[in-house]
């Protein structure tokens, strides 16, 4: 065994690099992912590499299926199970906004809605102490409705459980006994880390990719073991080290830029080789583009991570937020276009001013004004100009704010 492999899948390819450790050859395959049976494409571009499993010293397996998953939202259908009177940080958030003067900011809605969650009496002071002891007479309940349902993952979130995790620890027993086939994550096995939003947050994540990437890593610990691999199979973190598959199965989220981080780590080292150390990285694939900086040789670390700041406003969001109404600029009609820079490229004519309708249909009189104002705030803000050429940069510097 004297080759070094590692695969990554990402949204359109699944790319593979074999390294021979004794005369130092490298080679290079690469397929189209096969996203029903993420497996079989790993094991399509270790055959297009020309490479015998049995043959294979250490196999790295780097994904952007987490980060896919959860950018297209994809994922399992997750409940959260929380203290009394906190089912609700999830959705609050932090107080900040990110876009201070956007007026037609929306927050991206939450990856588990108010009816999944739910909550059980307990209560734990910042020190580990317990102020009211767990009741877990509610279990029952939770459990029929997550069954009603279809709930395929549980977060489990208590109050300071980085603290004192006992009580999250009891209620994933209790939901585990209740529920089998169900993924439950617990916080404290995620992240022990104190602030509330940020630990809910990463729980839920972790909870909705985990059935995808423990059946997708099952079947491909599974495969390549019987096509012939003796040697380690790791899996990428994002952290740009190794783990084993278990781990990975058991904390998903620890992937969220599992491809990616690997190619920063290779990009930092390219930069050292030909004596650049200060270095620009752009990874874009079939799903998702990332750019990563590194300074003086060493990448940047952070320990924050954000997902879906906004959202577009698209027009089926610009209907619900607005009414009935009808937004007509040239001959385009709102569904017609993507987004706003089609807008603009398709709905003008540069000999023409923009022609604007407003119709109210069949929403409430009392409400007329206050929807042509909004619609006429939106359509003002677009500064839209004679010339197309100069239509573009107005729209170009605001839609980040008016389409989200």
């Amino acid at each position: 065994m004297t080759l070094r492999v590692a695969t990554d899948i990402g949204g359109t390819f699944t790319d593979l690099v074999v390294v021979d450790s004794e005369s130092g050859d490298v080679r290079i395959a690469k397929v189209s992912t096969t996203p029903r049976d993420l497996a079989q494409g790993v094991l399509d571009v270790i055959a297009a590499g020309d490479v015998e499993p049995a043959e294979i010293e250490e196999l790295v397996h780097g994904t952007t299926v987490v980060i896919n998953a959860l950018t297209e939202r994809t994922g399992a259908r997750t409940a959260l199970v929380t203290t009394s009177g906190f089912r609700d940080v999830l959705e609050i958030g932090r107080g900040n906004r990110p876009d201070m003067y956007n007026l037609v900011s929306r927050k991206p809605p939450p990856f588990v809605a108010r009816r999944h969650r739910f909550e059980v009496r307990e209560r734990v002071d910042r020190h580990g102490t317990v102020v009211v002891p767990l009741d877990l007479s509610g279990t029952e309940a939770i459990a029929a409705a997550c069954e009603r349902d279809g709930i395929e993952a549980i977060a489990v979130c208590l109050l300071h459980s980085y603290a004192h995790p006992e009580h999250e620890q009891a209620l994933c027993d209790a939901l585990r006994a209740r529920l089998p086939g169900v993924a439950i994550t617990a916080s404290s096995e995620v992240t022990r880390e104190w602030r509330e939003y940020e630990r809910t947050s990463t729980a839920v994540l972790n909870a909705y990719v985990q059935p995808a990437v423990d059946r997708y890593l099952g079947e491909l610990e599974q495969r390549l073991t019987d096509a012939g691999l003796r040697g380690p199979l790791l899996v990428m973190q994002s952290s740009a080290g190794t783990g084993s598959p278990a781990a990975a199965r058991s904390r998903p989220i620890a992937l969220v830029e599992s491809g990616p981080a690997g190619g920063v780590a290779g990009a930092a080292r390219i930069g050292e080789r030909i004596g650049e150390p200060n270095v620009i990285y752009l990874d874009i694939g079939g799903t998702t583009a990332k750019c990563s900086l590194i300074e003086d040789g060493r990448p940047l670390m952070t320990t924050d991570y954000k997902l879906e700041c906004h959202l577009h406003l698209g027009a089926e969001r610009f209907e619900q937020l607005f009414g009935h109404v009808a937004l007509e600029l040239g001959v385009i009609e709102p569904k017609e276009f993507p987004d706003s820079t089609d807008l603009v490229r398709r709905g003008l004519d540069p000999g023409q001013g923009p022609r604007v309708r407003i119709d109210l249909g069949d929403t409430r009189a009392d409400r007329h004004d206050t929807l042509r104002k909004q619609a006429l705030l939106l359509l003002g803000t677009l500064a839209v100009r004679d010339h197309e050429e100069a239509r573009l940069d107005p729209l170009a510097t605001h839609r980040d704010h008016l389409f989200r």
